[in-house]
């Protein structure tokens, strides 16, 4: 059952491209691939918001809030794809839009879907990986009395660095707005959610994947339109949220496995390096809090300087878009 309410995302007051400084959003493309020998969830055939706990093994932070602990709780949130660090007070929600889920298998001829989870790795190198497997939607359930339609999505939540992924598998969506239950797709983290009272700090979503664009909202009226990404991710499509690494070099930080940018606090110049040859152009684009492009500039070397002396003091994201990657970081300006 559909409980879009229970989260009322009260959001708008909207920062285009905000980001807490320090963190990067990745999207970028990888094999998907099934969990071998996970911990399958003891639900009930024919389920339908599903309540699951799943121990980390580990600590996991985000944003100020600590657990070892993650739960799918499809009764108290708005469907059976929420991630929630915590069932009372204060808490933070990944969230793969407001997707609402049910076992295939509802109806005799479909094979069974499953929520499963494995801990990865060892010592402090652990990676919590929850899947959900060719599950159905209700709204096609409601809608049609069918649940034909399928997708696969896994997430990734990491104890190095406390980052957490989206990862997309093969889906077929016959009919993306029945099934969606919105003309878009919110996908992202609400942070300092409370339950209780229904207020929260921001939600980080992305409205577009190609190319990537990155927006937030925060509390204030109802939205007035539907918002989100307007198509159902592909296969091999990987979203991260994470903190930028710091490299201890230069006041440098690690975007990725790719980029380093510094100073991560600029006064006139900035410089990305890239750890292997530019193949093509990259684009290297500085947003100003209102989304705006404030600079822009396409590079092919691995070591770019960046001249930033005409902008104004404040908060800019920096976007780099390269070999189908799109990241984004929040950096200050001196």
């Amino acid at each position: 059952m559909k409980r879009l309410l229970l989260i009322p995302v009260v959001l708008i007051s909207m920062a285009a491209h905000a980001l807490p400084n320090g963190w990067v959003v990745t999207v970028f493309n990888q094999a998907y691939v099934d969990l071998i020998s996970p911990t399958v969830a003891p639900l009930m055939p024919g389920w339908d918001d599903p309540d699951v706990t799943i121990p980390l093994g580990f600590t996991h932070t985000f944003d100020g809030k600590s657990t070892n602990t993650l739960y799918i709780d499809g009764s108290n949130f708005s469907s059976g794809m929420d991630i929630t660090t915590s069932l009372t007070g204060n808490v933070n929600v990944f969230s793969v839009g407001f997707l609402d889920v049910m076992d295939r298998a509802t109806y005799a001829t479909n094979p069974p879907s499953t929520i499963s989870y494995l801990i990865d790795g060892s010592g402090s190198n652990k990676i919590a990986k929850i899947q959900w497997k060719d599950f159905g939607f209700y709204g096609e359930n409601a809608t049609d009395g069918t649940l034909n339609d399928s997708a696969n999505i896994q997430m990734w939540f990491y104890q190095t660095d406390n980052a957490v992924e989206y990862r997309f598998g093969t889906s077929y969506l016959d009919d993306f707005e029945r099934n969606v239950e919105s003309t878009r797709l919110p996908l992202g983290i609400i942070t300092n959610l409370d339950p209780a009272g229904f207020t929260l700090d921001k939600f980080f979503y992305l409205s577009s994947l190609s190319p990537a664009v990155l927006d937030s909202f925060t509390i204030a009226n109802p939205p007035t339109v539907d918002f989100g990404i307007p198509t159902f991710p592909t296969n091999g499509t990987v979203i991260r949220f994470g903190p930028a690494a710091a490299v201890g070099v230069n006041n440098a930080v690690k975007l990725n496995d790719e980029l380093t940018f510094y100073p991560s606090l600029v006064t006139s110049y900035a410089n990305l390096d890239f750890t292997n040859v530019v193949k093509g152009d990259a684009m290297i684009r500085v947003l100003d809090m209102n989304g705006r492009a404030v600079m822009q500039q396409k590079v092919k070397s691995q070591k770019n300087q960046l001249d930033m002396s005409r902008l104004a003091t404040s908060n800019y994201i920096l976007q780099v878009q390269y070999q189908g990657q799109s990241v984004f970081y929040q950096f200050t300006k001196n």
